[in-house]
């Protein structure tokens, strides 16, 4: 065993914290040995702030493999990825060796197309033209598709002039990154012209959720998020659906291809593609697939997957279900290809790190050598940042007209008249979803749902028990009880309290996964079985003391309180532009997601060894545990009650999500990226798993996909509900600088932001409130201290402390403040412009150096967020 004694200089430092706290009665409700009265647990959920935390976390420093616990999932997904990348070298080098590259990419491709959920089929395109405007050497097209019924697209179709080429031309299809002008962007009108004044027609067209294709609107029309964001919300659905949200990119750029394919201008045999970032995501995957394509020239994308999740693992729409699993690295798409010609257009200061698209495409430029063709694969690295610029335009435009004219000259990029973005609308109002029958890709979500749903329930209710299980058990990928290797139980240290020990404890499920224990033994158990914990908050914060698990303790209920991997001590701290919306742990989902894996079925696991943790160290009175779940864990506990009668008799559920479908309903969601699972909704939904256990189940205030509970009117809240208990402030986003059009919620748990678009990928320019709670620390004079290079404003007690007036750089002021006592906060930020800011809130007292102020002192309360969800809903 393992000893390491734990003084936490990070604990939540809440000893004496002022908080209002409502009458409790004398009885606890608490499990009885017979089935129901769960309901009745709602207090004991309850967190009180007055709890101490300091001696409460396991984990004092690092863990026991060196690596800090807010890292842990992180580090061990790297690890993972990391191996299947050595596994995908391997594989190269054996192919090299061996030959077989036909077979194995024929099964490659099958593999890829059964990983998007497969491809729509064709259906009439409805193509037309809307109008025409002209510059001088080329004219552009405004047209509209449907790549499946009702589901518009809008192009720009650029023509060369006909009295200086003759037709027919060779054809580029040029699909854009996530810019939200898109086909008007300054990049992509560019490329368009460019091409047809060098004699090449180019289709360049809308993707989902940018330009004239937006699916969030508010009132005035305008997009409610970035593209990447609303892309995420639409993957959340996606992923359910079995489709990953590029099958819905792929099938647009298909009918693309299939619209400029017959236009009488363009020669059939002649196409190919280019496209920047996002473009160059649908770039890779097209060419992969569509073999009309014959030349690609991607820019700033293509390099290794094995690198990116050292930095964040991208967009919904360029994640493929188990595409490491299968053998899908960056460089797998053109290798599928060979020896069909392509130049990676790279930066040297991108976020996509410029060794990583070296390594990448050597391997490529290896392959074609091998076959004979080692010109047909090259590579520019522009010495910039992440772009699309005249260098990057004139070497994609160089290299398809050598490739497809037979031309290799010299390709300069004159000044351009470029069009203004309602100039190229292809609709009357700028926006698709406007028109006539048009329908939104929620709409093709739910109708697909809508067909499946019969056949679902109708095989779900014709299942016995175990069949059930069993597809549910293949669905989320978790095994059987007794195939899940025991986990090695490390000893920490103990507390010695009131009627009761706190053994802490850590769960070593695999090399380098730890599972925080808190068990709290009472001193005079009773005979009722053991109770297994779990919140999305954490577990030191639900057993403090005065905590109504540490009183069922005292009176001899024996609780183990577990963070599951990704809560409590284990939380990923990042907070990225998106990670408000869709949680901490979307690069580790993402990680699991490319390598085939579900994060859910890994917490589900995480349970089941803690249930039988808890089961196994009951000694002689060993018994099915009950098992409690508050907020997002909800639905991993819901599985592994469903999962395993045998070892939990009665389960219950606490904020925690009621349906899967109601994602699909909302067309948003808030935190569930998590629990998505992939293709599950086609099979079961979470409604199903409930009816099956029946009155083994209790669900209080059961939420919507946005964290809404349905409650009848004169319902009343649970206790605790008002109470500023939960670490951090909550906030609203909004796409304006100025506090306007709210995208959604965005928690923070320290007051500092660091933004960078070109990462964070929330957008140009934005602001956010947030509001809850400062926890005084310390009696007398505080001095705090805001640093920002954009506009931040601090309000404490109602009292503006800076950003009355508008300051970039540093600004202090000082306050008197109670130690432990609660004053409401509100922080506002502001990011006019640039795609990069940030902001730093710090504070001092007694002459000590600043520190910024984390979540030990920041508070907000369950009503406060459901009112900041009804804000942006």
């Amino acid at each position: 065993m393992v000893q390491c004694r734990c003084v936490s200089a990070i604990a939540l430092a809440t000893e004496g914290v002022d908080v209002p706290r409502k009458t409790m009665s004398n009885e606890l409700p608490y499990f009885t040995s017979s089935r129901g009265l769960l309901l009745g647990l709602s207090v004991l959920l309850s967190m009180t702030a007055a709890h101490s935390q300091n001696d409460l976390r396991v984990v004092s420093g690092n863990l026991p493999n060196g690596v800090a616990p807010e890292l842990m999932v992180e580090t061990w997904m790297r690890e993972k990825v990391a191996a299947a990348y050595r596994d995908w070298q391997a594989d190269f080098l054996g192919l090299q060796s061996d030959g077989g590259w036909e077979a194995h990419n024929r099964e490659l491709r099958a593999s890829l197309l059964e990983s998007i959920g497969g491809l729509p089929e064709r259906t009439p395109l409805n193509a037309r033209v809307t109008g025409v405007i002209e510059r001088p050497g080329f004219t552009v097209e405004k047209t509209l598709f449907e790549s499946r019924p009702g589901f518009v697209v809008t192009a720009n179709l650029y023509l060369p002039d006909a009295d200086r080429f003759s037709p027919p031309y060779a054809g580029v299809l040029v699909p854009c990154g996530h810019a939200v002008e898109a086909k008007a962007h300054h990049e992509y009108q560019s490329m368009g012209a460019l091409l047809a004044l060098n004699g090449m027609v180019a289709l360049v067209f809308d993707p989902l959720d940018q330009s004239e294709r937006m699916q969030y609107r508010n009132e005035d029309g305008v997009g409610l998020f970035h593209g990447t964001h609303m892309h995420m919300q639409e993957g959340v659905a996606a992923i359910l659906l079995g489709e990953g949200l590029i099958r819905t990119f792929i099938w647009d750029g298909t009918r693309a291809l299939d619209y400029l394919e017959s236009r009488p201008e363009v020669d059939p045999e002649r196409l190919a593609v280019t496209g920047n970032s996002g473009g160059a995501t649908q770039t890779t995957f097209l060419f992969a697939l569509d073999h009309r394509l014959k030349v690609a020239a991607p820019s700033c994308f293509v390099h290794l997957l094995n690198r990116q999740v050292w930095d964040a693992t991208g967009d919904a729409e360029q994640m493929i279900y188990g595409q490491l699993a299968i053998g899908l690295e960056h460089p797998s798409f053109y290798l599928m290809r060979a020896p069909a010609p392509v130049k990676i257009l790279a930066s040297t200061h991108d976020f996509f790190q410029i060794d990583a698209v070296w390594e990448g495409f050597r391997f490529i430029k290896r392959h074609y050598t091998d076959l004979g063709f080692s010109e047909r694969a090259d590579i520019l690295e522009n010495n910039l940042d992440h772009n699309y610029d005249r260098t990057q335009r004139e070497a994609a435009i160089r290299w398809i007209s050598q490739w497809l004219n037979g031309v290799i000259s010299d390709i300069e990029e004159p000044d351009l008249d470029l069009f203004s973005e309602e100039e190229l609308w292809a609709t009357p109002t700028g926006q698709v979803l406007d028109l006539e029958g048009a329908r939104s890709v929620f709409d093709l979500f739910r109708a697909k749902l809508d067909a499946h749903r019969p056949e679902r329930d109708v095989s779900w209710a014709a299942g016995n028990a175990l069949e059930k299980r069993e597809t549910v058990r293949a669905c989320v990928g978790v095994r059987a009880v007794a195939d899940i290797p025991v986990p090695v139980v490390l000893e920490v240290d103990r507390l010695d309290r009131d009627g009761y020990i706190v053994f802490k404890r850590l769960l070593e499920t695999e090399e380098g996964l730890y599972l925080p224990i808190l068990d709290l033994r009472p001193a005079n158990p009773s005979r009722e079985p053991p109770l297994v914990f779990l919140g999305s908050e954490g577990a030191a914060l639900a057993v403090g003391k005065g905590s109504e698990l540490e009183q069922l303790a005292q009176r001899g209920r024996r609780i183990v309180a577990v963070d599951i991997r990704g809560t409590g001590e284990t939380r990923q701290m990042k907070q990225g532009g998106q990670g408000g919306f869709f949680g901490t742990e979307q690069a580790d989902f993402f990680s699991a997601y490319i390598l085939g894996e579900s994060y859910l079925g890994m917490r589900v696991e995480d349970i089941l060894r803690t249930v039988r943790y808890a089961i196994d160290s009951d000694g002689e009175n060993s018994r099915p545990v009950d098992l409690v779940a508050e907020g997002q864990v909800g639905v991993a506990a819901l599985h592994a009650a469903f999962l395993e009668p045998g070892l939990i008799g009665h389960a219950l559920l606490k904020n925690s999500l009621e349906s899967w479908e109601s994602i699909l309903i909302n067309e948003r969601s808030y935190h569930q990226l998590v629990n998505a699972v992939q293709g599950a909704l086609l099979l079961y939904d979470l409604p199903h798993l409930e009816r099956e256990l029946g009155d083994r189940l209790e669900t209080e205030l059961p939420f919507d996909s946005l964290g809404f509970a349905d409650l009848p009117e004169g319902t009343p809240l649970p206790d605790g509900y008002d109470d500023p208990v939960k670490p951090g402030l909550v906030g609203i986003r909004f796409s304006s600088p100025e506090f306007l059009n709210p995208q959604g919620e965005y928690p923070i748990e320290r007051l500092a932001i660091h933004y960078d678009n070109a990462v964070d990928k929330g957008g140009n320019d934005w602001s956010g409130i947030w509001r809850g709670f400062l926890i005084g620390p310390t009696d007398g004079l505080v001095t705090l201290k805001g640093e920002t290079d954009r506009m931040i404003t601090l309000v404490v007690d109602e009292e503006t402390l800076f950003g009355a007036e508008p300051f970039r750089g540093s600004e202090t002021a000082s306050i008197d403040l109670e130690k432990g006592k609660l004053y409401p906060i509100e922080v506002r930020f502001q990011l006019p412009s640039g795609g990069k800011g940030y902001f730093e809130i710090s504070w001092s007292w007694e002459g000590g150096r600043f520190e910024i102020v984390d979540r030990s002192s920041l508070r907000h309360s369950q009503a406060l967020e459901v009112k900041i969800r009804k804000r942006w809903r």
